[in-house]
């Protein structure tokens, strides 16, 4: 009675804690409106708890998915159940985490969503590895490796769970391929952890196939990568599997060191299945080196260690069962309790639609009758503001007919300016033209006129240079006589011009 009272307080302080955890968890978003970004975030932010605390992530994603639903963000409801999915899977209660990938998968095909169905699909595959039932599991896995032709951040992982499903189905040529597939996109995104994975399952290809040195080679490159990770579970079983190889290859010694190195790591992780594992590879080796008595120790610890941990499996099933019949329980009852609410909201609605109308109704006489009143006071005081207006438009009338006649007059009056402007303009030009043509008729004639003695100044010029003094004195009386006549000439032009051309005949251009 004392421990099941213990226990019960235990369990209470851990729900009590939980909802603590819950409350303050929410608070770190409560300045987010409740819309899309709001549900993508606190699902993210549960799904990286899933670790740590698989009831939180859970009771975060069902928040998030009563959101998303009250909402119509259909993707982000999908997405919560997933998240709650897997925070069943990590709890290892596949029945329920199936239960939600499954309603998942619908709300991604409602809204044909590729991407959301390849994760859900993948999902789906390993659980049902998880039950041993490989065709359905392959079925869910190809699927998943088709919807995710456009997901590159998770196809490496999938490409990976298909070539560990064929292993199982000892397909080893397939789960070659795949594995080739897997590692192409793993690397290519430096992804570690899927990379090791692939290591791992060509490790078991190799071995296999009795190609020990390939899959020692492969097996250590995965415990690399382990230790780098710190995933110890992984490298127990990494350490077992070189174990094995190096007693198939009769290094027993070597067999023995890392048979050591899991027992060490296994110490300070509770792990039975790992335990029992290396139980296993304890008779292989002992039974190799002929220390059967050994050997035989060995295998009661391992058929005991196996009891138990069939019994710890059909506990934790029956637990699982329980929880399974709990939460469905639950649900219906919340069913139950949200179809009975649905009815009284909806009869709620129902009267306060009708106290509504009543409202309504009542409101609408009053202003029917309110805007009746005033419409008809509106009408006289618009038919008092019309009569105004038609005498300020015929005041206005007037005054624009007596604006027009003013306008047609002086239209008149541009006319006719206009018509002896032409004149005007046409007589002037042809004024112009006539003075022009006598300009041009006295440069012609001048022209001829200066040649003459202008060539024969230049021609004296010449003899000048070159003749001798008394010629010179010749040629200067002949360039004083030629000079002369030049003047004579150019003021010969100089009146002809000025008696050709008056200033009265130059029209005003300013």
């Amino acid at each position: 009675m004392r421990f099941h009272l213990i226990g019960i307080f235990y369990l209470f302080s851990i729900g009590l804690s939980l909802s603590q955890s819950y409350d303050s968890t929410l608070n770190l978003f409560s300045t987010l409106p409740k819309d899309p970004h709001y549900v993508d975030t606190i699902n993210v932010y549960a799904n990286a708890l899933l670790r740590s605390s698989p009831p939180l992530t859970r009771k975060l994603s069902l928040h998030t998915a009563q959101v998303a639903s009250s909402i119509g963000y259909t993707k982000g409801y999908a997405r919560a159940l997933v998240v709650t999915g897997n925070s069943y899977w990590t709890e290892s209660i596949y029945e329920l985490a199936q239960k939600y990938y499954l309603m998942a998968a619908r709300e991604y095909e409602s809204i044909q969503d590729s991407i959301g169905l390849g994760q859900v699909y993948n999902n789906l595959g390993e659980i049902h590895k998880k039950f041993a039932e490989y065709d359905q599991a392959l079925t869910y896995l190809l699927l998943s490796v088709k919807f995710k032709k456009r997901d590159e951040e998770t196809r490496a992982i999938t490409f990976y769970n298909v070539a560990e499903l064929y292993t199982f189905k000892g397909n080893w040529d397939l789960a070659s391929v795949y594995v080739d597939s897997s590692l192409t996109v793993a690397m290519s995104q430096n992804n570690k952890r899927v990379i090791a994975f692939n290591y791992w399952v060509l490790g078991a290809i190799h071995s296999h196939n009795k190609k020990f040195s390939e899959a020692l080679r492969h097996y250590q490159a995965a415990e690399t990568i382990w230790h780098e990770l710190n995933e110890q579970r992984m490298l127990i079983q990494t350490y077992a599997e070189i174990a094995s190889l190096y007693t198939l290859l009769s290094q027993y010694s070597k067999a023995k060191e890392f048979i050591n190195h899991a027992e060490i790591a296994a110490k300070s992780f509770q792990a039975p299945d790992l335990k029992v594992l290396l139980y296993k590879k304890m008779i292989l080796l002992d039974s190799a080196q002929g220390n059967f008595k050994q050997a035989l120790a060995h295998s009661y610890n391992y058929q005991k260690l196996k009891d138990s941990l069939f019994s710890l499996q059909r506990s934790e099933q029956i637990s699982r069962m329980q929880t399974i019949y709990e939460t469905e329980l639950k649900e219906q009852e919340n069913e139950k309790l949200k179809i009975e609410q649905a009815r009284k909201e909806s009869q709620l609605q129902l009267q306060q639609i009708i106290l509504i109308l009543i409202g309504l109704g009542l409101v609408s006489s009053t202003v029917f009758i309110f805007l009746l009143f005033r419409q008809r006071n509106q009408i006289y005081k618009t038919n008092l503001q019309l009569a105004d207006k038609n005498d300020e438009i015929e005041t206005q009338k007037e005054g624009l007919e007596m604006q027009a006649v003013a306008l047609q007059k002086l239209n008149e009056n541009l006319l006719e300016l206009n018509a002896s402007l032409g004149a005007e303009v046409e007589s002037r030009t042809h004024q112009i033209k006539v003075q022009n043509q006598k300009l041009a008729e006295y440069l012609f004639i001048n022209a001829h006129k200066l040649r003459a003695p202008i060539a024969s100044i230049l021609g004296l010029v010449e003899l000048f240079k070159a003749g001798s003094q008394d010629d010179r004195e010749l040629i200067a009386s002949h360039l004083k006589a030629c000079s002369s006549e030049l003047d004579v000439i150019i003021h010969e032009i100089n009146k002809t011009l000025e008696s050709g051309i008056h200033s009265d005949d130059i029209p005003n251009l300013s």
